[in-house]
């Protein structure tokens, strides 16, 4: 299993709560009640809430605390269409300035993702899947573009429902990363934009139905 710190580890759970509905909206988060449960101190309860309200998964109210806020799925939805056109740019723009030593990280991080899939730990999966993301976005020569595909997918991270709710989703996830992987070797940028924008419409697709069985 991969590290996590107690923040980290807090805003996933809280997170995860609040996107499968074990946390309504409305609902507040208890500081007390949350560092009892996972056995921490206050201070990473506190940095996973902030965090939280960063995202607008939680509103801070003056004198009550932290309430869980609503979902808005269809804003979630526009966020994921924009998502399914900018992250297949930045994928594609950063093909020429990865070097053999990002190559080979990335080789690394797909080992660790399959050892997940075969543990079942879907949230070191997720996380090593950002990771994957976000060390060949950082390739994109323009960082606003890449800074805009980073924000979105924070935003939008009520996603990881179709590694949890859509069956065979953690091995197709793999199999795409795998192929993106291959195409970079390849130096191949125009392939690469085509499987990112794949992996992407395959995905956001069953997430989409999964939101309007929710709304």
């Amino acid at each position: 299993m991969i590290y996590l710190t107690k923040a980290e580890y807090i805003y996933q759970m809280l997170k995860d709560d609040i996107i499968d509905g074990n946390l309504k909206a409305g609902e507040r988060i208890v500081i007390a009640d949350v560092t009892a449960k996972y056995k921490v101190s206050p201070m990473p309860v506190r940095e996973a809430i902030t965090k939280l309200e960063k995202y607008g998964y939680v509103q801070m109210e003056p004198h009550i605390g932290a309430r869980v806020t609503a979902m808005d799925f269809n804003k979630i939805k526009e966020i994921i269409l924009l998502r399914t056109e900018i992250e297949p740019l930045v994928a594609k723009l950063a093909v020429p300035h990865i070097d053999d030593v990002l190559i080979e990280k990335l080789e690394g991080l797909l080992s660790e993702m399959k050892k997940q899939i075969e543990e079942g730990d879907k949230i070191a999966y997720e996380k090593l899947n950002k990771d994957f993301h976000n060390m060949i976005y950082a390739r994109n020569p323009y960082p606003y573009i890449s800074e805009l595909a980073t924000e979105l997918w924070s935003r939008s991270e009520v996603s990881k429902l179709i590694f949890s709710k859509v069956n065979d989703r953690l091995q197709n996830s793999f199999k795409e990363h795998q192929l993106w992987l291959q195409a970079i070797k390849d130096r191949d940028a125009e392939e690469v934009q085509r499987i990112v924008r794949n992996h992407k419409v395959n995905a956001f697709k069953e997430l989409i139905e999964l939101i309007d069985n929710k709304s």
